[in-house]
C-alpha cells in the first residue's frame, strides 16, 4: 500500500468512526453555558442555585473532558501513523485502534456523566423541557443541531431563539 492511498484509507476509517460516534451519543446536550441565555432562564424556569451548580457540574467535567478529547486525538493520530508506515504492522494498528476506541468510549461516559449532573440539579420538567427546546433548535439548525461556532465574540452558542408555543 503507497503512503498516498494508505492516508486515503486512514481518512476514511477516521470518518466512518466519526460518524458512528456521533449518532451514538443517545442524550445530547447544547455546547456551551446554555443556562446563562435569559431565553433559556426563563422557559425552564432556572434559579440562581441551579445556575451555580451548572457552573460547578460544567468545570469538573469539562476539565475530564479536555483531557480525554486529547487522548482521542493522540490514538487519531498513531493510527495515522501507524497507517502511513511502509510496513504495516497489523497487530500494531490493532492495538491502537483498540486505544482509540477505548478512548472515545471513556469520552462518551465523561459525557454522560456531565448530562447525569445536570438531570439531577433540574427538576423532571425543566429537563423536559430543555430536551424539548434542544429538538427545537436541532430542527431549526439542521444537521449538527445548534453545536455551531460562536459569532461576533458571543459568549452564547449562535443559534435563532425559539418562538413561544
Amino acid at each position: 500500500m503507497s503512503p498516498r492511498s494508505g492516508f486515503c484509507f486512514m481518512s476514511i476509517v477516521i470518518g466512518v468512526l466519526a460518524f458512528s460516534a456521533s449518532i451514538s451519543h443517545g442524550t445530547d446536550l447544547p455546547a456551551g453555558r446554555w443556562w446563562k441565555r435569559p431565553m433559556v432562564i426563563q422557559r425552564l424556569g432556572l434559579n440562581e442555585e441551579q445556575r451555580r451548580k451548572l457552573d460547578e457540574a460544567l468545570l469538573v467535567h469539562k476539565k475530564e473532558i479536555i483531557e480525554l478529547r486529547a487522548m482521542v486525538d493522540k490514538e487519531k493520530l498513531e493510527l495515522e501513523v501507524g497507517f502511513g508506515r511502509k510496513d504495516l504492522n497489523d497487530a500494531q494498528v490493532m492495538e491502537v485502534f483498540r486505544r482509540l476506541e477505548q478512548a472515545r468510549s471513556r469520552l462518551a461516559e465523561a459525557r454522560f456523566k456531565f448530562v447525569l449532573s445536570v438531570r439531577k440539579i433540574l427538576s423532571y420538567d425543566q429537563f423536559q423541557t430543555l430536551v424539548e427546546l434542544f429538538d427545537e433548535l436541532k430542527k431549526r439548525k439542521g444537521p449538527g443541531g445548534p453545536r455551531r461556532g460562536m459569532q461576533g465574540g458571543d459568549p452564547y452558542p449562535a443559534y435563532p431563539e425559539p418562538q413561544p408555543r
